[in-house]
């Protein structure tokens, strides 16, 4: 799994007021980014897909504060695991 490109509402490029013009969806509160491909997934591995773009959206908002990732999970998220 590629990590998708996340974009900051605090960066101005993507908010939310041009998000679904500029073809992104809100990941997280000011997060944004493209929907994750679940296409021809079954219910739980499209619920995953949508977990780890969550959480990678939480991470990117939260980049600048020391944010501690545990367990199998986290390394599933920093792409070590599948």
């Amino acid at each position: 799994m590629e990590p998708s490109p996340i974009h900051l509402a605090r960066e101005g490029e993507v908010t939310r007021r041009n998000y679904v013009r500029l073809g992104y969806q809100r990941l997280t509160r000011g997060a944004y980014g493209p929907s994750p491909d679940v296409t021809g997934m079954d219910d739980f591995a499209a619920r995953r897909r949508r977990f780890l773009a969550h959480v990678r959206a939480v991470i990117a908002v939260y980049a600048d504060a020391d944010v501690v990732l545990s367990s199998p999970t986290a390394l599933q998220v920093l792409g070590v695991r599948k």
